[in-house]
């Protein structure tokens, strides 16, 4: 992996002003270091990845943002402490720190591995083809949304199993 240092200072500053937002907002302190974990690994992993140029770092993006930043950043946005409706807050958060490290870490020994550059996705995407990619994945992900509420409109109650399970995980 080859960073630089603007990069880093990047990194470093958004999982900077996360926590910061965190604490201010009353979020727990392990809570919120875990989840300022989550995001420097995160984050990493997205440069790890050959940046947002490349479909790799721009996949790592769309899970960091999806999972983590937006949800986190919308309760800072309304001074919510981040723990504030889970029952297993440390939990979650321990296992997102896990997570995006194990991102990162897969990442890391993925771009070693020889590949053919016809397979290759270390390819840099044109603008046309990223655009392409988020709204499919846009798409995608609300039609599972909207597919998951099916069974609760019907007044059958939340389900996570079979087709559902796999609509939720969009």
């Amino acid at each position: 992996m080859s960073i630089t240092q603007n990069q880093l200072i990047l990194v470093l500053a958004v999982t900077m002003l996360y926590l910061i937002g965190q604490l201010l907002v009353g979020t727990d302190a392990l809570v919120a270091s875990l989840f300022a974990v989550a995001i420097f690994f995160g984050l990493l992993s997205v440069f790890a990845g050959g940046g947002l140029a490349s479909a790799f770092g721009c996949l790592n993006a769309i899970l960091i943002g999806k999972f983590l930043l937006f949800g986190v950043a919308i309760k800072i946005l309304f001074i919510q402490p981040a723990d504030d409706r889970l029952n297993a807050a440390s939990t979650t958060a321990l296992v997102m720190a896990l997570g995006f490290s194990g991102l990162f870490i897969g990442t890391l020994i993925q771009a070693r591995l020889p590949c053919p550059q016809s397979l290759s996705m270390n390819r840099a995407l044109s603008d046309r083809m990223l655009l392409s990619l988020s709204i499919v994945l846009f798409v995608l992900s609300y039609a599972g949304y909207f597919a998951s509420l099916v069974p609760a409109a019907r007044g059958e109650g939340l389900q996570t199993g079979g087709w559902l399970g796999i609509a939720r995980s969009l």
